[in-house]
């Protein structure tokens, strides 16, 4: 952050909104919990400093973000209310969403009931921004959002990028760079310009093989990324050991011929489920399925789930006797 702006703090009026505490940091950006003083709400305000040296880059970045959240109205995905500049800062007044991240649901496997609906909500959102050849780019348990109702709701946009100009390639930080070079002995694209940087602190574990070989992207980008998220909540663990994972021999593992390990050996999950799960986190991004054909899937699995977990008659005629009542 930038030395000489003034902080931020509880009280700060931003425009029509004013601070009430911060709710979390990244590489370039603040984000801070304030009221909407005209329509009486809470919001988030995402912040990022115009640093003089960048500050077209910068501005460029940021409301590529802001746009492609504008053109959106879906129940997956955080709506928002506007944009302006506060004290060499630019700001968005985002939805508010009252929760927790999906990350801090991943500590054990998760029941399928639950995966399969979260899978649901991400791969709808997924297929909304697909259908107008937008990537999300930065899919992770961090960022999706679990409301007080069990409700999904995909956040941060800040590598959101049409399938015809991503600008993924251009994005790394120099470590990354460093790794790809040593493991795939890839060198730069020939006119390769840094038009923006972004800190990728545990983005690369969701990485698709063809974003560390820097090949063109497609909504099967996402469905990797979705598909590891589907893999660590009905597992607890992602497919391949992090213990003692850097950016070279993740990046080996990743895009090596060896298929991730599979959740199809599992007796307490579906074949099925492991099945898909496997094609979602296929190493060529043709042979995954459409954020389309994971809605359709997803959906079978919650209305099985939802029979499965129904009483039977036997059991209803139990719960409606006379004696049971009284009991």
């Amino acid at each position: 952050m930038a030395q000489s702006l003034p902080p931020i703090t509880p009280g700060t009026i931003v425009g029509r909104y004013v601070v009430i505490g911060e709710l979390g940091r990244g590489g370039m950006s603040e984000v801070f919990l304030a009221r909407d003083t005209w329509l009486d709400r809470n919001v988030c305000l995402k912040m990022i400093p115009l640093e003089p040296i960048a500050e077209a880059a910068i501005r460029e970045r940021f409301m590529a973000e802001t746009r492609v959240l504008a053109r959106f109205n879906h129940p997956g995905i955080i709506s928002i209310y506007g944009v302006g500049e506060h004290a060499g800062r630019l700001y968005a007044a985002l939805e508010f969403v009252d929760g927790h991240p999906l990350r801090d649901q991943i500590s054990t496997k998760m029941p399928l009931a639950a995966a399969a609906r979260i899978g649901l909500t991400i791969a709808a959102a997924l297929s909304a921004l697909h259908a107008q050849q937008i990537l999300h780019g930065d899919l992770k348990p961090e960022n999706v959002m679990i409301n007080r109702n069990g409700t999904a709701r995909l956040v941060d946009f800040g590598l959101a990028d049409t399938f015809e100009d991503p600008i993924y390639a251009r994005s790394y930080s120099s470590n990354i760079e460093l790794a790809l070079k040593e493991a795939l002995g890839l060198a730069r694209p020939e006119g390769y310009e840094r038009r923006y940087t972004r800190e990728l602190s545990g983005t690369p574990l969701y990485m698709a093989p063809e974003q560390w070989k820097q090949e063109p992207l497609s909504g099967a980008t996402d469905i990797w990324a979705l598909g590891l998220i589907l893999y660590e909540v009905l597992s607890g663990t992602l497919p391949f050991d992090v213990s003692n994972a850097c950016a070279t021999s993740l990046c080996a593992r990743v895009c090596s011929n060896i298929p991730l390990s599979t959740l199809c050996d599992r007796d307490d999950i579906p074949r099925d489920v492991g099945q898909f799960v496997d094609r979602c986190m296929n190493k060529k991004p043709k042979n995954r399925p459409t954020a389309l054909e994971v809605v359709s899937f997803m959906e079978r699995k919650v209305r099985a789930e939802a029979h499965r977990h129904k009483p039977h008659a036997n059991e209803l005629s139990v719960l409606r006797s006379p004696s049971y009542r009284a009991a």
